[in-house]
């Protein structure tokens, strides 16, 4: 029997093009028609990835008292496909693959 792989499962996921990153934390998508500021999931630069027009997958927030009611999570690379940004990623992959208690 194979045994199935870890799939990190995002709730709440909405398309938008990227516009423009305003600073570290946060950036301008065009959603719906409709330009939103979101909470970018990563400090890193990404230059190569966050250009303008740049397909990007957000997840819509349920807390109600953030400033910005998306987290920006994912963004389109031709040559790579689907790049997750979310610089919270490998740490919940991470407690998916280890056994349970294994880090106590």
């Amino acid at each position: 029997m194979m045994k199935q792989k870890p799939t990190i499962i995002y709730e709440n996921t909405v398309a938008g093009s990227f516009v423009r990153r305003i600073n570290r934390f946060t950036a301008e998508v065009l959603i719906d028609g409709g330009t939103e500021l979101v909470h970018v999931k990563n400090t890193g630069r990404l230059r190569e990835l966050l250009v303008p027009k740049a397909k990007v997958t957000l997840q819509k927030t349920l807390n109600m008292n953030r400033k910005t009611a998306y987290d920006l999570i994912s963004v389109y690379k031709p040559k790579l496909k689907w790049v997750n940004i979310d610089s919270l990623a490998p740490v919940s992959y991470t407690h998916l693959t280890l056994p349970t208690n294994s880090l106590v």
